[in-house]
């Protein structure tokens, strides 16, 4: 649970506590009428008192997939990894191939971004899982190892 300095304290302890769990370890400080209070990433503060966050798992989970969505790669890496999953890249010009937006992205593109949906529509359509192509651009930016992609 948080940490807490009751009221009264000293300028110097409330600087001191802040010092150490604010500056030192991370932690959100919270001041209310009878104590200063270090919260942990899952506390949050109701009615004056501190208390594990009951949406904490689903905020997490939200800020993971709108930070995955942010990744991106390039396309000689991704047109590799699915080398990796089996798939040549004839079959992914293929693909692209049957599909003239798809087309026109891969043409005029520097980068994949993980956030356009057209990936999913042709990943799906090779057989490839959204925890995989997940899997693919953290590989991209370093996040996994190929191990850990391939385990997926």
């Amino acid at each position: 649970m948080s940490y807490e300095l009751i009221k009264p304290y000293t300028e110097k302890q409330r600087m001191d506590f802040i010092a150490k769990y604010n500056h030192q370890q991370g932690l959100k400080i919270e001041e209310t009428a009878t104590a200063l209070y270090a919260l942990k990433a899952n506390e949050i503060m109701v009615n004056g008192e501190p208390i594990v966050d009951p949406d904490y798992e689903a905020k997490q989970a939200q800020a993971e997939a709108e930070r995955i969505a942010k990744l991106t790669c390039t396309k000689r890496v991704f047109a590799l990894m699915l080398q990796e999953l089996g798939i040549t890249y004839t079959q992914l010009k293929e693909l692209i191939a049957t599909n003239e937006q798809a087309q026109l992205e891969w043409d005029l593109c520097v980068e994949l971004e993980r956030s356009n949906p057209l990936l999913d529509i042709m990943a799906g359509q090779l057989g490839i899982t959204s925890a995989q192509l997940d899997g693919l651009f953290m590989y991209a930016n370093g996040e996994i190892t190929i191990e850990d992609f391939k385990a997926l």
